[in-house]
């Protein structure tokens, strides 16, 4: 039974609920993989709710149980026992509210996986829409000042670089795009909702979606 948490300090922390010890890793997915290598039983994790979709997936599909609860329910309990903000107060709230409350806890399930996906490819897709229109602006602003100096055939070479890397930006952007619809039109939101409202196309539907996150799973 563990509860992850992402620290005060930014670290992801695993807290072994039962034999209390806990352990703290880069948040990162890699490291968080490494971790469930070591537990050779099916488990139960636990998390609160909003982000970490990524960390959910991996542990569900490492065949173990993913609960979630609003960090709001933990920050009330921990003030309800006149504790302290820290991380091993927060893992002991959770075991408090695990046994005293399990209803509270919402399980994390196959619906759910499917919004996590759209949740992280939409992310994923966003910041390479930030990215490639970024650069397009700094292309548009390099090619003035080039217009300015002569640097002996570098403004060529410099600007080609930049078309180079805005090609490759959005083949990803395209990409990302042709998953977010595959993974909309599996949700049943897509399907039963918003399908049939006007304007509302796969890539619209998909931000909606990973907005809503737990709201659309249920």
């Amino acid at each position: 039974m563990y509860f992850v948490k992402w620290a005060i300090k930014k670290d992801l922390k695993v807290f072994d609920l039962e034999n209390e010890k806990s352990k703290t890793m880069t948040p990162s997915v890699g490291e968080f993989s490494k971790f469930l290598d070591k537990i050779e039983e099916e488990n139960s994790f636990y998390f609160e709710e909003g982000g970490g979709d990524s960390f959910k997936l991996l542990a569900r599909r490492r065949g173990h149980q993913v609960f979630t609860l609003p960090g709001i329910r933990t920050k009330e309990c921990r003030e309800g026992l006149k504790l302290p903000k820290t991380d091993e107060n927060d893992a002991s709230v959770i075991k408090i509210l695990i046994k005293e409350y399990l209803e509270e806890f919402y399980e994390f399930k196959e619906l759910d996986e499917i919004t996590a996906r759209i949740s992280i490819i939409f992310k994923e897709r966003a910041d390479t829409e930030k990215i490639m229109v970024a650069t397009k602006l700094r292309l548009f602003a390099l090619k003035n000042r080039l217009e300015l100096v002569n640097l002996n055939g570098y403004e060529k070479e410099a600007v080609e670089k930049k078309e180079a890397i805005i090609r490759a930006l959005q083949e990803d952007f395209e990409l990302q795009t042709k998953l977010l619809q595959i993974e909309v039109q599996r949700h049943p939101v897509w399907s039963d909702y918003l399908k049939g409202i006007k304007g509302v196309g796969p890539a619209v539907a998909g931000g909606l979606i990973a907005g809503g996150q737990k709201g659309f799973s249920i």
